[in-house]
C-alpha cells in the first residue's frame, strides 16, 4: 500500500470513528478499506465509483482527497492539519453511504464496477480520456490554517427515548449530550446561529439587556463544552471566543463597537462553515476570529 492509499484509508478510518457503527457498517468500512488498499489504479477506481449512484457522493469526496495528496504540492509541515480537515469532511458522506449500502450490496456494486472495467477497450483509452475530459471539481474543503485535533469517543450509544425514572434532570441532560449522534450534534450547534446573528446586528446599533446576553452566553457555553467533549476543538474554540466576548460585554469591560461585533460574527461564520462543509474559503474569517480571541483573552 503506497502513501496515497495509506492517507485515504486513514482518513476514512478517522471519519468512521465519529459514527455509531453496527456490525454491518463496520464490515462495509472494512470492504472500502480493502478495495482502496488493493487498487492498482486508485484514481480510475474512484472515477468509476462516481458513476454509481449509491457511491457517487462519497467518491467525489475521495476524489478531492486523492487530488490533494497525489496531485498538489504537499506542505509536510501542515499535512497533519490537512488530514484532520479531510477526515472531518468525509464523516457525513461516509455516514450517508453506510445508511444506504449493506455489505452484500457494496460487494455487488464493486463487482459491477470491475466487470465494467474489464469491458473497456484499452486501445481506445487515451482518446477516450481526451474526449471525456474530467470536469474540474471545486475544492469543497475550506483552507483552514489551524484545524485542531479531532478525537472521538470509541463507543457511542443511542439517545435515550425518554427520561428514565429515578434520573435527575441534570444526569439526564448529561447522558443525552454524551450520546449525541453526528446529525444531532450538527442540529444542536446550528439551531441558535440565526438568532445569534440577529442579536449581533441589533447589538451593533442598540444596547442589549443583561438577561439577553446571559441567555446567549449560556447557550454558547454549553455548546462549547459539548464540542470539547466530542473533540471538535476548532468549533469549541470559536464558541469560547464568542462566550468570552459576551462575558466582557456583560461586565461592561468592552463595548459593542464594530471590531467586537465583527470578531464575534466571524466566529459564527467559521462554526457554520465547518459544520456544513460550506463551499467557501473561511481562512479570512478564521484569522479574524482568532485575532479577536487573542485580543480579548487576557482582558479581565
Amino acid at each position: 500500500m503506497d502513501l496515497i492509499q495509506q492517507y485515504i484509508v486513514q482518513c476514512i478510518i478517522s471519519a468512521a470513528n465519529n459514527l455509531r457503527l453496527n456490525t454491518e457498517k463496520i464490515e462495509v468500512v472494512a470492504l472500502i478499506r480493502e478495495n482502496i488498499c488493493q487498487s492498482k489504479d486508485l484514481e480510475a477506481d474512484i472515477q468509476r465509483m462516481k458513476k454509481v449512484t449509491e457511491l457517487s457522493t462519497f467518491a467525489i469526496r475521495l476524489g478531492e482527497v486523492y487530488n490533494f495528496i497525489a496531485k498538489s504540492k504537499v506542505d509536510f509541515l501542515k499535512i497533519t492539519e490537512k488530514f484532520k480537515e479531510h477526515s472531518y469532511y468525509i464523516v457525513k458522506d461516509l455516514n450517508n453511504l453506510l445508511e444506504r449500502v449493506s455489505p452484500q450490496a457494496y460487494r455487488r456494486l464493486i463487482i459491477q464496477m470491475e466487470e465494467e472495467a474489464i469491458r473497456v477497450d484499452f486501445s481506445l483509452r487515451n482518446s477516450a480520456e481526451d474526449f471525456e475530459k474530467e470536469i474540474a471539481e471545486e475544492d469543497l474543503i475550506p483552507q483552514v490554517n489551524a484545524f485542531a485535533p479531532v478525537k472521538f469517543p470509541e463507543e457511542k450509544k443511542s439517545l435515550p427515548a425518554e427520561e428514565k425514572p429515578g434520573r435527575t434532570k441534570q444526569k439526564q441532560e448529561t447522558a443525552t449530550e454524551e450520546n449525541l449522534l453526528f446529525e444531532d450534534y450538527e442540529a444542536r450547534i446550528l439551531s441558535p446561529i440565526k438568532e445569534l446573528d440577529a442579536f449581533l446586528k441589533k447589538l451593533a446599533v442598540e444596547a442589549s439587556s443583561k438577561e439577553e446576553i446571559e441567555k446567549y452566553r449560556e447557550i454558547m457555553r454549553k455548546n462549547a463544552d459539548l464540542s470539547d467533549k466530542i473533540g471538535f476543538e476548532i468549533i469549541a474554540d470559536m464558541h469560547k471566543v464568542f462566550v468570552k466576548a459576551l462575558d466582557l460585554l456583560l461586565s461592561e469591560v468592552i463595548s459593542p463597537v464594530r471590531e467586537v461585533v465583527e470578531g464575534m460574527r466571524a466566529a459564527l461564520i467559521v462554526i457554520v462553515a465547518v459544520i456544513r462543509g460550506k463551499d467557501v474559503d473561511i481562512k479570512k474569517f478564521l484569522n479574524k476570529a482568532e485575532d479577536f480571541g487573542r485580543k480579548i483573552q487576557n482582558i479581565n
